[in-house]
């Protein structure tokens, strides 16, 4: 019985390792005014000219500004 369990928790491990490393990476930043994410537009790791980056940021809307 203890053999299985064991078992059942290193397939769980190696299953959620195999999916985390197959997806793209995506970068993602943020502070309390802006918040930015840059990622590839074909989803895979491809960084070329014909599938470039893509990156966003959007600012949050300030109510006053302290200058």
């Amino acid at each position: 019985m203890k053999k299985i369990c064991i078992g059942i928790v290193l397939s769980l491990i190696l299953v959620y390792a195999g999916i985390s490393f197959s997806q793209p990476p995506i970068l993602k930043g943020s502070s309390e005014n802006w918040s930015a994410v840059y990622k590839p537009r074909k989803g895979d790791e491809a960084d070329t000219e014909k599938y470039p980056w893509i990156g966003t940021i959007k600012w949050k809307n300030q109510e006053k500004l302290n200058c």
